[in-house]
């Protein structure tokens, strides 16, 4: 089955999705399931490139100038996500950019 898992921050700062959304990630991907976290770049060091088996990791990119930045992440993690064709979509700490 296919995973889309969505974040509202990337795998550095507030490490939220990097200890609570990355080992849920890895327990789906060690059951056989293919995982994609799809993430927006907040912080600098975000969109460093993880590697773990059966989970690929894909960032929105920085936000745009003004004010259309964090509507313009969110449909980017919206095509991210859809793009792949997941069976099941993930939507991890519905606030934020995941929340929209």
């Amino acid at each position: 089955m296919r995973i889309a898992i969505v974040g509202n921050f990337g795998l550095t700062g507030n490490q939220t999705m990097a200890s609570r959304a990355l080992p849920i990630a890895e327990v789906l991907a060690s059951r056989g399931h293919r995982v994609r976290l799809a993430l927006p770049i907040r912080r600098h060091g975000d969109g460093v490139p993880v590697k773990r088996p059966g989970i690929e990791v894909v960032y929105a990119g920085r936000p745009l100038a003004g004010p259309f930045g964090y509507p313009w992440q969110v449909l980017v993690l919206v095509w991210l996500s859809l793009r792949w064709r997941p069976h099941v979509v993930y939507v991890f700490k519905p606030i934020a950019h995941s929340g929209a």
